[in-house]
């Protein structure tokens, strides 16, 4: 499960981890940039890459996915 992290004055995408034994959610890796967190986090059909879309610059990132680590 993908969605938007937001740590002091970066924002970014972070990648969860679902635990379907104990009902948990953990984060398993993050991509931290400058700037805030109004943003539109999506994932490709094929679930190789990841967009971020950054509202409050204008700007847009991708990023590879690791099928281990998010």
């Amino acid at each position: 499960m993908y969605g938007v992290v937001k740590e002091g004055g970066e924002g970014g995408v972070g990648g969860y981890e679902i635990d379907g034994e104990r009902g948990g959610v953990g984060l398993m890796k993050e991509e931290l940039g400058d700037g805030g967190c109004r943003c539109e986090v999506r994932v490709e059909r094929e679930r190789k890459r990841g967009f971020r879309g950054k509202y409050d610059k204008g700007t847009g990132e991708m990023y590879e996915i690791d099928g281990e680590k998010g």
